[in-house]
């Protein structure tokens, strides 16, 4: 009995531990991408701080070449054309200070949120999977406690019930299959018990016709997901809508994702395995997923 307790347990450890390895390698590698497109940001708003500083350095040269024309001159027409050219030039000045982007720097300014946004997605759903794999091994922890109580009720029943004494009319052999028969009804229920404890924690409903996978388009247009398995075979097209995501059942096996956007392929195939093991995305629980990014 206590075999099997350690068993369920294994299996939980090793469900959770699967995933959480893969989520961990998700979080890396944006926030590897996060580090190259910060440093990118700031080349971008270096150049611009120093372009800026070069045309102000021009803008002011000029401005106090009429000035002090203008304040030299006695000529009426020279010192109106001065004060012209100054209030013009102080004109571009002020507009030049208040410049702090230009549209590269927004840009990126966009796409580093979206990819900082990304890694707090995953870093939710790692959590929210450990919290979950916590509340397998405490109910699996009960479960045990069950088990290690279950001798002293066991004779306690069977006392109750035989007197402990083998009627006359009752063989040693009836005995022990009635025994053997008790037995294997508690080994039932708590392995029962353990699966159930195990689904409602980490594992989704299995559909019929295979299993749970999310197919999500973040792009700004309709994309076509065509899975192909192995050996090439294609099923229909999976249409998802801009900014909507879609469920569908798949058969355990490698495949191929291409992605098709206006009737052109958008990237190179993603892989996707289908072997039973779960995951979380976007807070739903599934057997995979596959995702069109928004750029």
């Amino acid at each position: 009995m206590k075999n099997l307790v350690i068993l369920a347990l294994l299996v939980v450890a090793t469900i959770g531990q699967g995933f959480s390895q893969t989520m961990k390698e998700k979080i890396n590698l944006t926030e590897s991408q996060i580090k190259e497109i910060s440093s990118d940001l700031k080349r971008s708003e270096k150049n611009f701080k120093s372009g800026k500083a070069k045309q102000l350095a021009e803008l002011k040269r000029d401005y106090r070449k009429w000035q002090i024309a203008g304040s030299r001159s006695d000529d009426k027409t020279e010192i109106a054309n001065a004060l012209k050219a100054t209030t013009r030039l102080q004109s571009q000045i002020d507009s030049i200070n208040a410049l702090t982007s230009n549209e590269e720097i927004d840009a990126q300014r966009d796409f580093l949120k979206s990819w900082q946004d990304k890694k707090a997605e995953l870093i939710a759903q790692f959590m929210e999977v450990k919290s979950s794999k916590k509340t397998a091994l405490a109910n699996s922890a009960d479960i045990t406690k069950l088990v290690a109580l279950k001798p002293a009720k066991e004779l306690k029943e069977k006392a109750d019930i035989y007197d402990r004494r083998i009627p006359t009319e009752v063989t040693n052999l009836h005995y022990g299959r009635r025994t053997r028969s008790q037995e294997l009804q508690v080994n039932d229920l708590v392995l029962v018990t353990v699966a159930n404890n195990m689904n409602h924690a980490i594992i989704p409903t299995v559909s019929e016709g295979g299993l749970r996978v999310i197919f999500d388009n973040m792009y700004v247009e309709p994309v076509s997901f065509i899975v192909r398995a192995v050996n090439g075979i294609a099923r229909k097209p999976i249409v998802v809508d801009q900014g909507k995501r879609e469920a569908h059942n798949l058969l355990p096996g490698k495949y191929t994702v291409e992605l098709y956007i206006n009737g052109h392929i958008s990237g190179a195939p993603r892989l996707l395995t289908i072997d039973g093991q779960t995951a979380s995305y976007k807070g739903e629980l599934c057997f995979g997923f596959v995702y069109a990014p928004r750029f």
